[in-house]
């Protein structure tokens, strides 16, 4: 059976229905870089990759803003073109209002004041295929890709337009950092509406009344990662 059709700078690791973060955290070491792991469990689509950053802990952490921009885009490509997408700080996707995906940063120990490897995770709702919790609406925070008309469109499909994309947006901001991103990423952004006004240089989350939000702190709020 042929698996998804990946650009060749990654490794795919299928783990079925095995926790893809969880996995990449527990091998990224001795794996190492562009090895790209992805499962699927009860209707919920996983992948996570390995990079090694070549800089600060600090900055290496807004590769997150690169992996939202490319499954954004591949979600774009994927479904209907009338269904609103944005994004929500620090880590979601938000299709018509709801969560339909969040991402995981895991980083390893520094050496020479670079992590030694970082580790991007996705979660992806596709929903399920039939039964009574397949009805629209059924909690107003969330959403899936089924439910949002995505069709049949299957993790492989899925996979298969997140690591173009992925690729893409990486090198955007391995050449040109976080600024690369940055008012592409605030475009699909509503930052009044969790009373923003931008964000800095390092993707944190400035506030009207001057408060400054780290990214570190806000992925840990969200329990998913520093």
């Amino acid at each position: 059976m042929n698996g998804p059709h990946l650009p060749p700078i990654f490794r795919a690791v299928p783990l079925g229905g095995g926790d893809a973060f969880a996995w990449a955290l527990a091998h990224a070491r001795e794996e190492g870089a562009a090895t790209l792991a992805w499962g699927v469990h009860g209707g919920r689509f996983g992948c996570a990759v390995v990079l090694e950053p070549d800089e600060p802990t600090r900055t290496a952490r807004t590769v997150l803003f690169a992996a939202m921009l490319a499954l954004g885009e591949a979600l774009g490509t994927l479904g209907p073109p009338a269904v609103p997408l944005l994004f929500g700080w620090p880590n979601r996707i938000e299709l018509n209002g709801g969560v339909a995906a969040e991402f995981e940063v895991g980083i390893g120990p520094e050496e020479g004041g670079v992590p030694s490897w970082l580790v991007l995770g996705a979660t992806v709702e596709l929903g399920p295929e039939d039964g009574p919790d397949d009805a629209p609406g059924r909690d107003p925070g969330r959403t899936s890709l089924r439910e949002e008309g995505f069709g049949a469109v299957g993790a492989g499909e899925l996979l298969e337009a997140y690591a173009r994309y992925l690729l893409n947006w990486i090198d955007r901001w391995q050449e040109g950092g976080f600024e690369a991103v940055r008012a592409h990423w605030t475009a699909r952004w509503d930052a009044a509406a969790c009373g923003a006004s931008g964000l800095d240089g390092t993707g944190a989350l400035l506030l009207a009344d001057g408060r400054r939000v780290p990214l570190a702190d806000g992925m840990a709020a969200a329990g998913r990662g520093a």
